[in-house]
């Protein structure tokens, strides 16, 4: 075989063997990452567990049983890991005090830090964040009946609370978010309006509330 042959079949395989090479690579589709940077908004759905208060305070067992609500919440995130945010909910729940008729409202008022932890195309991205505010519960019919009066009812405090969730990218600029938080502190301020005027602080234990939140995340670009 001459080498002008013997050329033409080397140059053939390396062809050969580029054009084989660029038939397997098959790009891969784009995924979605949730945008942790920069202003964004949430609202969510609110899943929260009864409240119990007891303390030498309390004139017998107040309680509320599960509810739902809704909540909202704005945020500023600093880069893809750090952000800060606000977040006000309401949870319609049950009563189960003999005293008070119907469903209270379960309230929180915080501020708080989020931590992401994301990966490259990961569009599910885990986070934790830690809280600071206010809770309360209230109700407007109110009754004791041995004294014949009705009232309105408030009773608040101030609270700490951490929890964790996901955010899962629908796209970049919008997620589900879906996370569980527990809040520790005290009802200790009570506030009574109605044939009852009077408020105060009240000697009572601490109290833990757990919150299911599920809704959405909107970043907008």
């Amino acid at each position: 075989m001459s080498r002008s042959a013997i050329a033409g079949a080397v140059v053939s395989l390396l062809v050969a063997t580029g054009a084989s090479g660029q038939t397997r690579h098959v790009s891969r589709p784009s995924v979605p990452i949730p945008v942790t940077q920069g202003f964004s908004l949430g609202a969510y759905t609110v899943l929260g567990s009864g409240v119990t208060v007891l303390g030498p305070d309390i004139d017998g067992p107040f309680r509320t049983s599960m509810g739902e609500g809704f909540g909202v919440r704005v945020g500023y995130g600093f880069n893809s890991r750090m952000m800060v945010f606000a977040s006000a909910d309401l949870v319609r729940q049950p009563s189960e005090a003999d005293y008070i008729q119907g469903s209270m409202g379960l309230s929180h008022l915080e501020i708080g830090g989020r931590l992401t932890f994301p990966a490259p195309r990961r569009r599910l991205v885990p986070y934790v964040a830690a809280v600071i505010g206010k809770r309360g519960v209230s109700a407007s019919n109110g009754y004791y009946a041995e004294h014949d009066e009705r009232f309105s009812l408030r009773m608040s405090g101030t609270e700490i609370g951490a929890g964790g969730g996901i955010l899962y990218a629908f796209s970049p600029a919008l997620s589900l978010d879906a996370g569980l938080f527990a809040s520790q502190g005290k009802f200790d301020h009570a506030t009574y309006r109605g044939d009852i005027n009077d408020q105060g602080v009240l000697d009572v234990h601490g109290s833990t509330t757990m919150r299911l939140k599920v809704g959405f995340q909107w970043t907008p670009r």
